[in-house]
């Protein structure tokens, strides 16, 4: 059975092949190298505050 598209895969008229490529993607490929250690102490993470300056 094919999987259920998705409106994306509607719009780029991609007949369901943009949600297999999603759903098989590795999990590496899903977020920039840069973000990966931020994404790693953060789900380790207590509490989570921020600091910004204008």
């Amino acid at each position: 059975m094919p999987p259920k598209k998705r409106p994306k895969d509607d719009i780029l008229d991609t007949k369901g092949a943009l949600s297999v490529a999603v759903e098989n993607m590795p999990e590496v490929d899903k977020y920039p190298l840069w973000a990966e250690e931020f994404i790693d102490r953060e789900q380790e993470a207590i509490v989570i505050s921020s600091y910004e300056t204008r």
